[in-house]
């Protein structure tokens, strides 16, 4: 994780110098990440048409043991729906880039590319649905690869002429994931089958559309 943020902090720094004009930097927060306990900050360099940034995120566990939830449906709903599972937790690592057209710094495109871990370690869990069910010790393990492309909008909340400007983005889109899940069971059932242990293993690619807000503030160097 740590290797991880310091590439993206460099990588963002010999960017940064080769921006001629102005430097702005970025600060974000997104309130409905927020809402399911996924605490995201992101931080860019730029000038008034790109800004190159990174994102990081960390979502604690608040649950040892019990009955998992579950929301959605298809391919992200039932287990695969990770926000309503409260035994993980999980941490986030990309980064982005936001592209202004046009005259005003209004209109954008963005590209998000990161990697995200969710994992719980040996705890008594059970779940059931129509598809999927297991009670017994699980361990837990999964890796998920993401794109998004983007498009929004930037709404401004002071003068133009002012070196702070607090800001609201908001933006719709469509991402791709790719995700290794690795399952452990111990001692326990999988789909009502007794296994003294079971590892299992799944590949899973999909797309997934993209609605959401971005709250933060710009600052002039």
């Amino acid at each position: 994780m740590k290797n991880i943020v310091v590439i993206m902090l460099l990588g963002m720094s010999l960017i940064s110098e080769k921006i001629n004009a102005q430097t702005i930097v970025e600060f974000g927060l997104k309130p409905l990440e927020t809402f399911h306990r996924n605490f995201e900050i992101n931080l860019g360099l730029g000038n008034k048409k790109v800004v190159i940034g990174t994102l990081l995120a960390y979502r604690f566990s608040n649950q040892d043991s019990g009955k998992v939830g579950s929301a959605g449906s298809g391919l992200a709903g039932g287990y695969s729906w990770r926000y309503n599972n409260n035994l993980y937790d999980s941490y986030t690592a990309g980064i982005y880039v936001k592209r202004y057209f046009g005259k005003t710094r209004y209109h954008f495109i963005q590209v998000d590319l990161f990697y995200r871990n969710w994992a719980f370690q040996n705890k008594p869990a059970r779940y059931r649905d129509e598809r999927y069910s297991f009670n017994g010790i699980r361990k837990e393990n999964i890796d998920v690869y993401c794109i998004k492309l983007l498009v929004g909008k930037t709404y401004f909340l002071s003068k133009k002429n002012t070196k702070r400007r607090p800001y609201i983005d908001a933006y719709a889109g469509a991402g791709f994931r790719y995700q290794v899940e690795n399952f452990e069971t111990f001692n326990g059932e999988v789909n009502t089958v007794y296994f003294p242990y079971l590892k299992e293993r799944n590949y899973n690619r999909w797309f997934t559309p993209q609605l959401g807000i971005k709250m933060g503030l710009t600052t002039m160097k």
